[in-house]
């Protein structure tokens, strides 16, 4: 088993992700932490660890998760491979879960778990792991949670419905399917995750294995000015359509409201960032797949007066 992890400048995280791989069992191989040039004290904790944790550097700075990710699979030995991010963590039980049912039921080549929030205090503190999820996740139960489990294709292009810190995959899949998208700063590991779809049925257990840290200074809470997760699904509609390889398919209908949530939410957080003038095309594209949704009218209207200086008042957020 082999756990690759990708790092930037999580020096204050990295060492309980480290922790929690280390105290599973069965034990892995080796643990790739992947540096995509940190100034801070990353490496450092890193390499306190000593074996079987490994200190990979990429040249420069900023190459993405997928260009760390394609490094720690190149450099990767084990038979699986285990995905985390290094402010992430595994709770007791999560490997020796996944390799069970994937010994057990080899037709599934890729496994996944549940997985749980967590979101600091109002001190900026964090709740311990263990606090969180105290006794779920010693029972290493074989539970599949029957939604996100089987043939994916189809519920994939409707949701992120993998999450990348649960994700162990057998190293045959990776030869099938290669590398991750090097050209995608977000949204990378969905279109991974689309792309295995079309070779094997998925595993999602359903017990709770992994702790998703909410930071308000995380890439994906900063929203990139591209949409990547759009990307992602065009690349997949482009190669094999609607219909996914076991003959499940979502509906033109289905399709529509999928495009038009992608592009509302993503013009949502331009116009929110201060960007209304690249709120528009999304907008308009939102009002283009889904007509009636009146939200993306009233957004585009908003957008282009502000744009153009003939909005009244001030922008102000509403309260989530």
């Amino acid at each position: 088993m082999s756990v690759v992890i990708p790092a930037f400048n999580c020096a204050e995280y990295i060492a309980e992700a480290l922790e929690s791989v280390l105290q599973q069992r069965p034990r892995p191989l080796e643990v790739i932490v992947v540096d995509d040039g940190s100034t801070d004290d990353t490496a450092a904790v890193v390499h306190a660890f000593g074996q079987p944790v490994r200190y990979l550097r990429l040249p420069g700075s900023g190459n993405g998760a997928g260009a760390a990710r394609n490094a720690g699979l190149r450099a990767s030995r084990g038979e699986y491979i285990a995905f985390l991010d290094a402010d992430d963590v595994w709770l007791p039980g999560k490997l020796e879960a996944q390799l069970r049912l994937m010994a057990s039921r080899p037709q599934f080549r890729l496994c996944a778990t549940q997985f749980r929030l967590w979101r600091p205090y109002s001190d900026g503190t964090w709740p311990s792991a263990a606090a969180l999820v105290p006794d779920e996740a010693q029972a290493a139960g074989l539970g599949l949670d029957p939604e996100r489990s089987g043939w994916l294709y189809h519920k994939l292009l409707m949701d992120t419905v993998v999450w990348t810190s649960t994700v162990v995959l057998h190293r045959g899949l990776v030869e099938q399917v290669g590398g991750f998208r090097e050209d995608f700063k977000l949204g990378q590991d969905y279109d991974y995750w689309l792309r295995a779809s079309r070779y094997t049925p998925i595993a999602t257990l359903s017990t709770a294995y992994a702790l998703y840290r909410k930071r308000p200074d995380s890439a994906t809470a900063r929203w990139a000015p591209i949409n990547y997760e759009l990307r992602a699904l065009q690349s997949a509609l482009a190669r094999w359509g609607t219909t996914g390889p076991d003959g499940q398919r979502i509906s033109e209908q289905q399709l529509q409201r999928r495009l038009a949530s992608l592009h509302f939410r993503m013009g949502y957080n331009r116009f929110w960032a201060g960007a209304p003038a690249e709120a528009i095309a999304p907008f308009w594209h939102a009002s283009r797949h889904r007509p009636a949704f009146w939200r993306s009218w009233a957004y585009l209207a908003a957008a282009t007066a502000y744009s153009t200086g003939r909005a009244l008042g001030r922008l102000r957020r509403p309260s989530p």
